[in-house]
């Protein structure tokens, strides 16, 4: 365990050490990615079509989590209305009721697995065509700044604020070419996942 922290603490400076002698080099850029993409007008109507697709399959698991316990609590009536004379029909009976929850159970996990597939898929599919869009604006601000490196500064770790100091902040002029106004309100979708 000590030579793990000796090795990524070893690691940690000579990334220091190397990042001030590329800023002392290379002009390095930084973007708040988090706080460009947040306001972006596609990231938000992707972000909108994402929930309204993840309600709807919410509401397909609901419809199927219902008739599975409506299934359940039948089977445990007609279990219960059974008596104990009848032993051989109940334990067929038994059998079928078994099998059909069991196939209502592996339907209804097999549906959770497929929707948040389908989520996933649907959430690359609106979101790219974004990043995309973001990525080239972050290039054709670098290239006309003449940056070699640009990084993204809403994510922090140790010794980033550093780089952010002395590197320079291209966040508005990445607003710009996209056409966001620096004083656009930041509207938050946080996601929502299936359960």
């Amino acid at each position: 365990m000590k030579n793990v922290i000796l090795k990524n603490s070893l690691l940690l400076i000579l990334w220091l050490c190397t990042a001030q002698s590329i800023l002392g080099q290379q002009k390095i850029g930084h973007v708040n990615a988090e706080s460009v993409l947040a306001i972006m007008p596609e990231v938000i109507a992707a972000q909108s079509s994402l929930n309204t697709f993840i309600k709807m399959k919410r509401v397909e698991i609901d419809k199927m989590q219902k008739e599975l316990k409506m299934k359940d609590e039948e089977t445990f009536a007609k279990r219960n209305a059974l008596n104990a004379e009848k032993k051989d029909a109940f334990m067929k009976l038994n059998q079928i009721m078994d099998a059909e929850l069991d196939t209502l159970k592996n339907r209804a996990e097999q549906a959770t697995l497929l929707a948040k597939k389908e989520v996933g898929t649907k959430q690359a599919e609106l979101l790219t065509p974004c990043a995309d869009k973001f990525i080239a604006a972050v290039k054709a601000v670098a290239k006309q700044r003449g940056l070699a490196y640009v990084l993204d500064s809403s994510q922090q770790g140790f010794g980033m604020s550093r780089i952010w100091d002395e590197g320079i902040d291209i966040t508005s002029e990445v607003k710009a070419k996209l056409g966001i106004s620096s004083i656009t309100p930041v509207i938050k979708n946080k996601q929502k996942r299936l359960n």
